[in-house]
């Protein structure tokens, strides 16, 4: 799979997931009614806006390149499926502690501040960072993984067989 084709599908991924769970929330705002509602769906813009542009993102980017180097290291070998789950969980949680340290907490024009205060709240931002960026890195990946296996099985069978 191309870097270009993985980020996109990867950061596609990462934004239908976030606008999915904030229309969900909005929905249910509004079932409830009231004074809340307006409250809720401004709540919901500035989270959604934060956790796209500070946190998801972001850690989707750096994790796709620290793949993409390691694998640039197995000399065109498709790796086990085993071993992609792996590299995928183990760069995201690495990388998951920069991107909350660094990132998330850094004063961005137009966007709202974010502070972590506290090893435990640091230690559940980190491990929700990973979750997500390895769902949304990682599905992608596990599928032109198994799409080339099948395409390299298809040729060796192929060729194989008696003319």
């Amino acid at each position: 799979m191309s870097l270009l084709r993985w980020l996109g599908i990867s950061s596609l991924l990462g934004i239908v997931g976030v606008l999915g769970f904030a229309y969900l929330a909005t929905r249910i705002a509004l079932a409830g009614g009231g004074d809340a509602v307006r409250e809720t769906q401004i709540a919901v813009v500035i989270w959604a806006q934060v956790v796209l542009c500070k946190a998801l993102l972001p850690h989707v980017w750096i994790t796709i390149a620290v793949c993409r180097g390691i694998e640039g290291r197995l000399d065109g070998r498709v790796p086990s499926v085993g071993w992609l789950v792996i590299e995928v969980l183990g760069v995201a949680a690495v990388t998951s502690f920069a991107v909350v340290t660094l990132v998330l907490t850094a004063d961005l024009p137009g966007l709202p501040s974010v502070s972590v205060h506290g090893a435990a709240r640091v230690a559940r931002t980190c491990l929700e960072l990973t979750a997500g960026t390895a769902l949304v890195v990682g599905v992608p990946r596990l599928w032109a993984n198994v799409s080339r296996r099948r395409a390299r099985a298809g040729e060796a069978a192929g060729t194989s067989q008696p003319v």
